[in-house]
């Protein structure tokens, strides 16, 4: 198969190797939005019950956001075991918004599916979530914990972004770090309430999934939120040869592979990715959820920012954690040494968050049981 390619790569011109590629992709999403059709049958059949329904979970190949998908879903499911839950995929609402917002009723809590997709950074995302709350003016509306970011000059956008909000009077929102927080505030977004709380995939224990084997496992970015590091990471590689590291323990990655994975698939996929992360003596990373799947793992991990800082935003709610460090952080080098020469095994404490997550359950809670048949 590997040779057909080579040969059709070496034949087909540039420009129709595209076209085939989007032509692949789109074919490969109608096909997987078939597997759907029982959400949009379940969607149909329970349209005069009371319902939670949870718009936007991952189907591309990011495992972080997977990870926000199969959290957020495990929150709604362990605290609300009554309610009647219904995962719409962001394919699925893409291709088939006209028929999921004709049978959603003022009766269902409608939630978005947390990430860092509000503002500029992630156009799709912000789009999706203006849709929801644009077609759905009489429904009450989570979005679950996200980072805002708008690039520089784009104060007609959240012109914009703010109008869709307050033409709507039932819209809440979880915003992760503080510097979003701050952000609503400040430009004076008229959300019905804003509650700061960490990413929802604190919510998950991976301790389980812990099997040090003396590697250095290095999570970075390849996309526009990347930030040069490489002078760093070659300091960070040289301390590490230092302490003992051999160039064979260190092991290169990303948190985003090739595909589409959705809630039939996806469980499989994270828990490979915890397991690889779980060999980790250290991980290094500039994603976000490159540092707290280690985190939640016990594997010590050192933060590099991205260009939003929502790394660090996050990386706040972790600073009290002996093994989670932040690279600016004053005398990284020795942390980095105590924590080697102690060996020690580090376990997630998830009870550290808990009264956060009890906020979100709250304001769910809250708007849930205001909802009348």
């Amino acid at each position: 198969m590997g040779q057909i390619k080579k040969i059709i790569k070496n034949i087909i011109p540039n420009s129709a190797q595209k076209k085939l590629r989007i032509i692949n992709s789109k074919y490969s999403k109608v096909k997987l939005n078939k597997t759907f059709d029982p959400i949009i049958s379940e969607l149909k059949s329970t349209k005069n019950q009371k319902r939670i329904i949870l718009i936007g979970t991952a189907i591309y190949g990011n495992i972080g956001d997977h990870a926000i998908s199969i959290a957020g879903t495990k929150f709604i499911k362990k605290e609300f075991p009554n309610v009647n839950l219904i995962e719409i995929p962001i394919s699925l609402y893409e291709y088939k918004s006209d028929i999921i917002n004709r049978n959603i009723n003022q009766h269902d809590l409608i939630i978005i599916n947390g990430g860092g997709y509000l503002g500029t950074l992630w156009e799709t995302g912000q789009e999706i979530s203006n849709s929801i709350i644009i077609n759905n003016p009489n429904n009450r509306i989570i979005i679950f914990p996200q980072t805002m970011y708008y690039k520089e000059d784009s104060e007609n956008l959240i012109k914009e972004h703010k109008k869709i909000i307050a033409d709507h009077p039932n819209v809440s929102l979880i915003v992760r770090d503080k510097k979003s927080y701050d952000f609503v505030s400040e430009k004076e977004f008229e959300f019905k309430k804003v509650i700061l709380t960490p990413d929802i995939v604190t919510y998950i224990d991976g301790n389980k999934y812990k099997n040090n084997k003396n590697k250095i496992i290095f999570v970075l970015r390849k996309d526009h939120e990347k930030v040069d590091y490489k002078k760093d990471i070659e300091e960070l590689k040289s301390h590490f040869i230092e302490l003992g590291y051999e160039e064979d323990d260190f092991e290169y990655t990303d948190s985003v592979v090739e595909g589409y994975y959705n809630l039939y698939n996806r469980d499989a996929l994270v828990e490979e990715y915890l397991k690889m992360i779980g060999q980790a003596s250290f991980v290094i990373s500039d994603r976000l959820h490159g540092m707290i799947l280690a985190a939640i793992c016990g594997i010590p991990v050192i933060a590099l920012d991205n260009v939003s800082n929502k790394v660090y935003g996050a990386y706040e709610w972790f600073s009290s954690f002996d093994y989670v460090l932040y690279f600016k952080d004053k005398n990284i080098y020795q942390k980095i040494d105590e924590i080697n020469e102690s060996k020690s095994s580090y376990n997630y404490d998830s009870s550290k968050f808990a009264n956060k997550h009890q906020e979100i359950k709250k304001l769910v809670e809250l708007e849930y049981n205001d909802l009348k048949i």
